[in-house]
């Protein structure tokens, strides 16, 4: 019982933090969710204390029933003093435990499956197996057919990867008190050398280390474990992926996320990758701007600007920047810079303030996203931006609840869950590039998409997620969407050649180093 009770416990908080249960994987992720924890406050829940009270009566009970047979008064006595125990445990028991919304059964997470019963099923998900049908020669026939191709331009390339950024209004309908983001609306809008539209993730309320894998490697969460953290149970050695394609162009490279570097195994994974630098928390002045209690977007600009001031001579820079601003939870109430810019409005006003405090957050990220692009636009040498957001932020059910009801009905149910994976994205030059707008692509594909349309030299594997991008426009963890904007579920993968070469390529990226030709993956 005292296990149960402990891991259900923790179970109950993980989902209540992250929106999903603990996973194998999450042991390996201990270290991160210490590092974010001061970000969340725990509620006193009723339900809880209820769930903990009875738990320890049951204990208490049974370690008094328990007979002794040297001291047969102390019997007797520890089986009257717990009666009362059994009876109020009973009485909890009649009035309903609902820790998680299953009655009696602690261990539970959901009303279809017991935690434990999905904590293990997963656990079994959790090791990656040879895709059927994949061999060196298959590896090999796959690489011929795509080559590479050479590009005419080696811009400056800055990636901002913001950390929770999502526009709720396309989850669904929802009224405010003005645009928590007219400028990033403005971009996406049909602005001069501009891309922009929706990205698809594969993770929700966390999980950021698994977008930037997509991103970095043009590896898909589609053909890895459910929830797993490829950077902690993974990536263990060098492996060929954009920073190191670029590093051999003659980049020079350099990753900055304003917090911890302790988090995700970040230290290893950017070594193996091939940054050149690396900046964290520490790596930024101690009156540094803050929002809440975090270093704000602005001021990690103001660090790609000191490192493009500072860069080598006639050498092109490339930052991949992991912002930390509008990480959660959303119930700030210290003495961190933070107004209240942004609120809900109607029949949702007042009614869920750490929605509000959201979006808030979000308009001082399109303030920064403003001041960037404005430095930006002055240079002289040719630059390129990058900007989407590593997932939606988990907040209040019942609100993403209310955003979606009015869409039920017309939309599957596997379009409605893809509805809370999804990110705004950006593609800025201060070159001419061919502008679109309402762009619909997934994160394994947008390194390769953004090298090609800014002109810049491209791989053999980016030249084959290029193709499979056409036949495939959209992948995640969830599933697949063709062409016409059906759904295809993860478990009916769609039958389709390419779609399978690029999971051997996949394979061999991140497991047969021996069998990989690392040159095919870089420029």
């Amino acid at each position: 019982m005292a296990i149960s009770m402990i891991h259900g416990m923790i179970d109950h908080y993980v989902m209540l933090f992250r929106g999903t249960p603990v996973m194998l994987s999450d042991i390996a992720a201990i270290g991160t969710a210490a590092n974010v924890s001061k970000g969340y406050s725990a509620p006193i829940e009723l339900s809880v204390l209820r769930a903990a009270a009875a738990a320890v009566l049951f204990c208490v009970s049974v370690c008094l029933m328990q007979r002794s047979f040297k001291v047969h008064k102390r019997w007797y006595f520890r089986r009257l003093f717990s009666l009362p125990c059994v009876l109020v445990l009973a009485f909890i028991a009649y009035t309903g435990i609902q820790t998680v919304g299953t009655g009696l059964a602690f261990w539970q997470s959901s009303r279809q499956y017991s935690e434990i019963f999905y904590f293990l099923r997963c656990a079994t998900s959790s090791f990656v197996k040879q895709p059927e049908g994949y061999s060196a020669d298959a590896l090999s026939a796959a690489q011929s057919e795509f080559t590479g191709k050479q590009g005419t331009k080696t811009p400056n390339l800055i990636v901002i990867m913001n950390e929770s950024f999502s526009d709720l209004g396309s989850v669904g309908a929802l009224e405010t008190n003005e645009d928590p983001m007219p400028y990033v609306h403005k971009l996406m809008q049909g602005q001069e050398n501009t891309i922009s539209g929706q990205l698809t993730v594969s993770t929700f309320g966390g999980g950021t280390a698994n977008t930037e894998l997509e991103f970095l490697t043009g590896d898909s969460m589609a053909f890895l474990p459910y929830n797993c953290s490829a950077y902690q149970v993974f990536i263990k050695s060098e492996m060929p992926n954009l920073t190191s394609g670029l590093d051999s162009l003659g980049y020079q490279t350099a990753a900055i996320h304003p917090y911890l570097s302790t988090s995700w195994n970040r230290t290893n994974v950017y070594r193996f990758f091939g940054f050149e630098a690396q900046y964290y928390q520490d790596d930024f002045a101690a009156d540094a701007s803050r929002v809440r209690d975090y270093i704000s977007d602005s001021a990690s600009y103001k660090k790609i600007f000191e490192l493009y001031e500072n860069k080598r001579e006639n050498t092109p820079l490339f930052v991949f920047n992991v912002t930390m601003q509008n990480h959660g939870g959303y119930d700030w109430d210290g003495d961190g810079y933070f107004d209240k810019r942004i609120y809900l409005t109607g029949e949702e006003q007042d009614k869920y303030p750490t929605v509000d405090q959201y979006l808030s957050l979000v308009r001082y990220s399109d303030d920064a996203v403003q001041e960037l692009i404005s430095y930006f636009s002055k240079v002289d040498e040719p630059t390129a931006i990058v900007f989407f957001g590593d997932h939606q932020p988990n907040l209040p059910e019942d609100f993403y609840n209310t955003l979606l009801e009015s869409q039920r009905g017309n939309l599957s149910d596997a379009e409605l869950r893809q509805k809370k994976m999804v990110t705004p994205f950006f593609i800025w030059a201060n070159y001419d590039i061919e502008e679109q707008t309402n762009m619909q692509i997934s994160a394994n594909y947008l390194s390769a998409y953004a090298l090609n349309a800014l002109g810049c030299s491209t791989s053999g594997f980016d030249q084959m997620r290029l193709a499979l991008q056409q036949q495939i426009p959209v992948m995640n963890v969830n599933g697949y969407r063709l062409p016409d904007g059906t759904w295809y579920p993860q478990s009916e993968q769609p039958e389709n050649d390419l779609l399978n070469d690029y999971h051997n390529a996949e394979y061999a990226q991140i497991f047969d180093a021996k069998n990989r030709s690392d040159e095919w993956y870089t420029p």
